[in-house]
C-alpha cells in the first residue's frame, strides 16, 4: 500500500479528525470538506478504529458502548435504555452478538464492532438530574 513513513496513518488520522490538515484539500462527494475535530469526521460518515482496541473486556457490549456516556436519570444508570439503543447499534451494523454478551466472550472480529458501536449509537445528552 505503501512505504514506511509515506504517511499512510497521517492521512488516516487526519480524515478522523485526530489531526488537523495543514495543507491541501479534502473533497467529499467532490465537495470541500474541513475536519477540524472527530465530530466534524463523523457527521461526514468517517471514523477510525485503531489496531489497538479501546475495550473493557469484563464489561458487557452495551456498558463498552456508553462507556463515559452513560444514560441516566435521576442520578441513576438506565442500563435497560442503554441495552436497548446499544442493541439497535448491534443490529445497524449486522452483527450477531447480543447487548448484554461480555465483551471478553466475543470474538476479535466482533470486538471490531464493538468498537464502532459508540460511533453509530444515538448521540444524546445525559445527566443525574433528570
Amino acid at each position: 500500500m505503501g512505504e514506511n513513513g509515506a504517511g499512510k496513518s497521517t492521512l488516516m488520522k487526519i480524515l478522523a479528525g485526530a489531526y488537523i490538515a495543514t495543507s491541501g484539500e479534502i473533497l467529499i462527494d467532490g465537495k470541500p470538506f474541513n475536519i477540524k475535530g472527530p465530530k466534524d469526521a463523523l457527521a461526514a460518515g468517517i471514523t477510525l478504529i485503531y489496531q489497538e482496541m479501546q475495550l473493557a473486556p469484563n464489561l458487557t457490549v452495551a456498558e463498552n458502548i456508553f462507556l463515559g456516556s452513560e444514560l441516566s436519570r435521576g442520578g441513576l444508570v438506565q442500563r435497560k435504555e442503554m441495552a436497548a439503543q446499544a442493541q439497535a447499534v448491534i443490529d445497524r451494523l449486522g452483527a450477531h452478538f447480543k447487548a448484554t454478551d461480555l465483551v471478553m466472550k466475543l470474538t476479535i472480529a466482533e470486538q471490531q464492532q464493538v468498537e464502532i458501536g459508540p460511533r453509530a449509537a444515538p448521540q444524546q445528552p445525559h445527566s443525574g438530574d433528570g
